[in-house]
């Protein structure tokens, strides 16, 4: 593996981010997934669970993730939802405890690509991003 160390002003930033981007989008989803269902359970957690599938399927399709490891990180951030459930009672009320379910789902999925990513070289043909030659005019 190649893979150049993450320089420790980097892994502060990550440090303070992951944070408050799990906080953050837990919000987004919880808060709607909360006024709709008025905070009754199972639609209120069916909402949350596809909240989790948006955010893991959308980050996964963005970076070419084979869907083997989109499908067992979002069933596995299912898991966790579920066990939240369990441990908090209803997830209603605040956006926190969801919250932590979505940053744990992000720490898992970036695990996941980290580890799973592709770390040889591909020619420009193989990446879809160039464009055909023209064909020559002259023969």
């Amino acid at each position: 593996m190649n893979a150049k160390p993450i320089p420790p002003k980097e892994m502060v930033l990550i440090a303070l981010v992951f944070p408050f981007l799990g906080i953050l989008m837990g919000g987004i989803y919880s808060y709607p997934a909360m006024r709709l269902t008025k905070e009754r359970d199972p639609w209120l957690t069916l909402l949350l669970a596809v909240g989790l599938a948006i955010t893991v399927f959308g980050i996964g399709y963005a970076v070419h993730t084979r869907p083997v490891y989109i499908v067992s990180v979002w069933l596995v951030s299912v898991l966790l939802l579920l066990l939240a459930r369990t441990a908090f009672g209803n997830l209603g009320h605040s956006f926190e405890r969801f919250g932590i379910v979505h940053m744990a789902t992000l720490l898992i999925l970036f695990w996941v690509l980290f580890f799973t990513r592709n770390t040889k070289p591909t020619s420009p043909k193989r990446k879809g991003l160039m464009r055909p030659e023209p064909a020559s005019i002259h023969g």
